[in-house]
């Protein structure tokens, strides 16, 4: 997948650890789970969002629709990178009498998101990004926090959107690995109302209602089905069609866990909190944020050309075969020397993940659910990780 994205680089050996006056040094506690996360990750996924609607600038939905006018469900197939810098080393936090110090880990990440609903699938990606609409962009750090006095120990993801909201979202509950492949829950988009819960169904969730505030309009939906609007996580069922999962493990993170007292949140710029002092209402504003990670391992066949190294940094990158149009493949990074073709086995790391953020406008809690899965660009390949050789 040659879809673009922008990296967080550090510098050369590059670690908090302690001052310099400091005797210590902290060995760097492990990522575990997040050990997964290398590199750069690319992929193909579903986006759904009710966005507000003015009445000052309407938007365009290119029919004259006849339902609600307070918002808009856009729609969009999407195209995905994810870039995942080096670890940070050890992470000093000073605890206060009592309570002993913690070393966190963790390292930093990018995510740029795009619009491809009108590409056609069986076209590649261009390698640049040219003619796609960004639709997402994000920078943050994931962390794993140790256990401390009264918290168990946790995976925390930290994120700048640049529409004005940060999260820190916690995961207090140790990742689940399991044989074969993820099984996937249901996801519900239907909005409801702030006070009471009662969901609010739209006439925008039924592809087959075409004079309704939605984007893309009838005609221009692609690939997009009614069932992925029913439930957005079948497209990471369908995505899985084919391949052989030989394991995942599984986390969420949220920023509303259990019990108030354990931090997390999320922080919103004014013009998306509103000022009920002046009665101006909230603008989407972002109320919660949660999601859950699948980390699965894949095993799949990798035709290997002829090749021939002229020098210890000479490489080739490899990618995949897909078995059908659209679907996320990796691709490998070869150094080795190949005397002639040749098919094998190898095994790949495949992260799938399901979010929900809550917005809150008009009377209601609007589900905003974006799900994707990713696959490795160019991930390193040594001939020893090779399986079955013919």
């Amino acid at each position: 997948m040659p879809v673009p994205g922008v990296s967080i680089g550090l510098p050369a050996k590059f670690n908090f650890g302690p001052a310099p006056f400091d005797p210590k040094k902290p060995a760097e506690p492990p990522l575990e789970v997040l050990e997964n996360f290398k590199g750069t990750f690319s992929g193909r996924g579903f986006n759904t969002i009710f966005r507000p609607n003015s009445d000052v600038t309407p938007t365009d939905v290119g029919v004259k629709p006849t339902d609600i006018s307070d918002n808009v469900l856009e729609l969009n197939l999407t195209a995905e990178t994810q870039i995942f810098s080096d670890s940070l080393g050890p992470v000093p936090n000073r605890g206060l009498a009592q309570q002993p110090d913690i070393i966190l880990s963790g390292l930093p990440y990018t995510q740029a998101v795009y619009d491809v609903t009108e590409e056609p699938i069986e076209k590649p990606l261009p390698k640049n990004g040219q003619g796609l609409t960004s639709i997402h962009f994000e920078s943050g750090l994931w962390m794993r926090v140790p256990a401390s006095k009264g918290l168990q120990p946790s995976y925390n993801r930290m994120a700048s959107i640049p529409h004005g909201t940060t999260i820190n979202a916690q995961g207090f509950t140790e990742a689940e690995k399991k044989p074969g492949a993820p099984v996937f829950g249901e996801v519900d988009i239907t909005p409801m109302f702030l006070e009471g819960g009662e969901k609010q169904p739209f006439k925008s969730q039924q592809l087959g209602n075409l004079m309704v505030r939605r984007l893309p309009p009838a005609g221009k939906l692609g690939l997009i089905k009614q069932s992925m609007l029913d439930n957005p996580n079948s497209v990471l069922v369908e995505a899985n069609e084919g391949k052989e999962i030989l394991g995942n493990t599984t986390f969420s993170v949220t920023t509303n866990p259990e019990g108030s007292s354990f931090g997390g949140g999320t922080s919103n710029i004014g013009f998306l909190v509103g000022d009920k002092k002046r009665r101006v209402a909230p603008n989407a504003l972002a109320f919660d944020v949660s999601a859950t990670y699948w980390i699965s391992t894949v095993r799949t066949k990798l035709d290997l050309p002829e090749f021939h190294p002229q020098g210890p940094d000479d490489g080739i990158v490899v990618p995949v075969k897909a078995s059908r149009p659209g679907e996320v493949v990796p691709s490998f990074f070869i150094k080795f020397d190949v005397p002639k073709p040749r098919t094998v086995f190898v095994k790949y790391t495949q992260i799938q993940y399901s979010q929900i953020v809550n917005l809150d406008f008009a009377p209601l809690r609007w589900p905003h659910a974006t799900v994707a899965t990713l696959a490795p660009v160019a991930a390193p390949l040594l001939e020893k990780d090779l399986e079955n050789v013919n």
